[in-house]
């Protein structure tokens, strides 16, 4: 009999225990939330919203400068075409320019006719001052020129003690012939002068006469320096 009631107590103890460790596990399980479904907590004071969403702003040295250089603009510009007022000014302007062209070309090949006769006659005026007389012959000269070039023909018409003649003649048209005279004097240095046709001619002036103590050139002709 006392047996049994102690086996009693011991399971009326054990009953109890195991109560007080039930209880005490749930104390350490999943504490649950107690706001409703669906609300939000607050935020923080300390953190505003939004703030971890906007960037950092870039410091006024940091900030990109507009580009200040402009781009070309192409522009397609369609050329016009001439009218005829134009096109006749074009064609006088080109004109007057060939012109202008032909007249200083004939005016340096006169100049080389003019030059020619005037070596020669100086060289000649040298000789007479040696020997005592004029050479006919060009090379004798030494001038190294040619007998002929393209726009003229150089001669020594007459060559004797007294007198030397030269003439170059105009092979081309448009441009003049010379005629040269150089005349011996006693005591003195021999006249020289050259005569220019008064037009553009083949044809060169006839011989200039010694008047005095000067050379005056023919009819047609002019002294040119």
């Amino acid at each position: 009999m006392i047996r049994s009631e102690r086996n009693l107590l011991q399971l009326a103890f054990l009953g109890s225990l195991a109560a007080g460790l039930l209880v005490s596990c749930s104390w350490f399980g999943p504490q649950q939330s107690s706001a409703p479904k669906g609300s939000h907590s607050p935020a923080s004071p300390s953190s505003p919203v939004g703030d971890s969403t906007q960037p950092d702003q870039a410091s006024p040295s940091q900030q990109p400068k507009p580009s200040t250089s402009t781009q070309p603009i192409s522009k397609t510009q369609t050329k016009q075409p001439p009218t005829e007022s134009t096109a006749a000014a074009e064609k006088d302007l080109i004109s007057k320019v060939q012109k202008e062209v032909n007249e200083k070309g004939s005016i340096a090949k006169q100049d080389a006719g003019q030059t020619y006769v005037g070596n020669i006659l100086q060289s000649q005026q040298a000789t007479q001052l040696v020997t005592g007389r004029f050479t006919a012959n060009l090379q004798e000269l030494n001038l190294n020129l040619p007998a002929e070039t393209d726009e003229y023909r150089l001669q020594i018409l007459t060559a004797n003690d007294h007198k030397a003649i030269v003439v170059a003649i105009a092979k081309q048209p448009g441009i003049f012939s010379y005629t040269g005279a150089v005349y011996a004097r006693k005591a003195k240095l021999p006249v020289v002068t050259i005569c220019k046709s008064n037009e553009p001619s083949r044809k060169p002036p006839a011989t200039p006469k010694l008047v005095q103590s000067g050379i005056v050139c023919p009819s047609g002709s002019t002294a040119v320096d």
